[in-house]
């Protein structure tokens, strides 16, 4: 699709042509969709970012600053759906039994009943409380390793330090938090 086939599509969207919206997204369908799938790296959720994007695209066309960039627009708005969900599914995952055993694991929701996914939460509202308490170079290491589940590499990258450091703090934060949670457990 030109630049300027979508400046007038976005133009007619906006006076209420479903049509043209519908010929919008399919211009940039695929763009979106391999994004969340390269974002998620699960198709079928992918797909379902998909859909959430081209709503939020849709509820949202009017905040369009440049027509012409549409496509880029929608993919960055696939890519903020994809992000959100993976914090919200990190952050709903971190359990004792999770860093006693490395990475954080997802509970299947639909077989845990009332009590164990308040449990859960409860759970992870301890854990998420002692990672603030950890010292800011281990806090941010254990944050990044677990809850944006980035590589040793891309860590020391991104804290302009060392793999072999990113270790250490992984391995400190980690003890730190063995001791605190399991303080916690006995009381």
């Amino acid at each position: 699709m030109t630049e300027h086939g979508d400046s007038a599509l976005v133009a007619a969207a906006r006076c209420g042509d479903k049509v043209a919206f519908a010929r919008l997204v399919q211009g940039h369908r695929s763009l979106l969709e391999s994004r969340c799938r390269r974002a998620l790296g699960d198709a079928q959720l992918a797909e379902d970012a998909t859909q959430e994007a081209i709503l939020i695209a849709l509820t949202n066309l009017d905040r369009l600053q440049r027509d012409d960039r549409f496509g880029a627009w929608l993919a960055g708005i696939g890519l903020n759906v994809c992000r959100r969900w993976q914090r919200e599914r990190a952050l709903m995952s971190w359990s004792w039994d999770a860093l006693q055993g490395g990475r954080a694991v997802e509970w299947p929701a639909s077989e845990l009943g009332p009590e164990e996914l308040a449990e859960a939460a409860d759970e992870a509202r301890l854990v998420r409380s002692a990672i603030r308490e950890l010292p800011p170079g281990r806090r941010e290491a254990v944050a990044l390793y677990y809850l944006t589940d980035l590589a040793q590499g891309e860590i020391a990258t991104r804290l302009h330090t060392s793999v072999g450091a990113v270790k250490v703090r992984l391995h400190e934060g980690r003890a730190q938090l063995r001791e605190r949670l399991s303080a916690s457990e006995r009381s």
